[in-house]
């Protein structure tokens, strides 16, 4: 059976509950986690944070949830998971020899590991459960989601990720372009060089990020036609305009999970920027313009039939070891 991803030396851990799933009037923010290095600046809480994560529960079983670049990045390398906790610190968990779980199309930018947590230890998070938030190709289309719809990617602002806790800050957005539309180019992470292009499907969502924000869960607020009297008993003015339609367009309150954040069209600088984020020479800052890998593609990740197997054995050794308890208690 494969391993789950390591939380230190001695630690027991159990299977989360399904009651930990997050509801749509829950803090979205408590999903998510920061990867990083240990680090001795005071200011840090003893972590560089570097990128994102976020915590899913799908069929029974909890994930942790990033880009595969990111997971390329941390390669067999022990690294910080960065964790709030009830009493409003953070605990930076250590890992090591994480087993992740890639797309099998390899221009999608995605890495998933099983991911337990005790209970006990008290964290305050919550798993998105996927049945509810994730969404298929056909959903899209059936909820009409498309350009110009809200969004709301939530993870890591590095330079400000928090010093007790960590702090993931919400950055809105809107939905540019389809994944239909065409296909996106961006530089193969896994080329040393950096000369290597692929070509990856997803949504182009205008939004303002810098680094630190890759592996972000991104939402997305579906909207709805309305007649307005219908719904709110009232005519509207009277309006001038030809073969204007009296119907409006009206957000509905339950988000969706849009999908990952995998990154940002970069650019030099203007003076603006630099000042901002100390930049001078060559560095080059996002020009608000980022690439999301849609939700379905995690469906499809958590439906490969080595992800499946993973899920299948670890959930009947679970189930096994609970009858045995049962019989020990006749």
């Amino acid at each position: 059976m494969s391993m789950m991803l390591t939380l230190g030396p001695r630690r027991t851990a159990s299977l989360v509950s399904p009651r930990w799933k997050v509801r749509f009037r829950d803090d979205l923010r408590k999903c998510v986690v920061f990867f990083g290095y240990a680090d001795s600046d005071p200011h840090k809480d003893g972590i560089e944070c570097i990128g994102t994560g976020f915590l899913i529960e799908y069929d029974g079983m909890s994930y942790l949830l990033t880009a595969h670049h990111i997971s390329h990045q941390l390669a067999d390398n022990p690294f910080l998971l960065r964790i709030n906790k009830d009493d409003g610190s953070a605990e930076k968990i250590h890992i090591d020899k994480a087993e992740w779980f890639f797309h099998p199309d390899k221009t999608v930018d995605l890495a998933i590991a099983p991911f337990i947590l005790d209970r006990k230890e008290g964290y305050d998070v919550v798993f998105l459960g996927m049945e509810t938030l994730g969404m298929t190709k056909q959903q899209f289309e059936d909820e009409a989601i498309g350009v110009g719809d809200f969004t709301y990617t939530i993870g890591l602002f590095r330079l400000f990720s928090g010093r007790k806790k960590a702090i993931p800050l919400c950055h809105f957005g809107t939905i540019a372009m389809y994944p239909d539309d065409e296909r996106i180019p961006i530089h193969d992470w896994r080329d040393a060089t950096g000369r290597r292009l692929i070509s990856v499907e997803g949504f182009m969502v205008e939004s303002q990020s810098l680094s630190g924000l890759s592996g972000s869960p991104v939402f997305v607020r579906p909207q709805t036609t309305l007649d307005p009297t219908q719904a709110f008993g009232f005519s509207p003015l009277p309006t001038k305009r030809l073969k204007e339609s009296p119907l409006i367009l009206w957000p509905k309150a339950q988000l969706r999970l849009l999908g990952l954040w995998q990154g940002s069209w970069t650019a030099p600088p203007d003076d603006l920027k630099a000042v901002q984020v100390g930049a001078s020479g060559q560095v080059k800052v996002p020009v608000g313009m980022g690439i999301v890998v849609p939700c379905y593609k995690i469906l499809e990740l958590l439906e490969t039939p080595e992800v499946k197997k993973n899920r299948e054995d670890f959930l009947s050794v679970i189930e096994f070891n609970v009858a045995e308890l049962d019989a020990v208690k006749r």
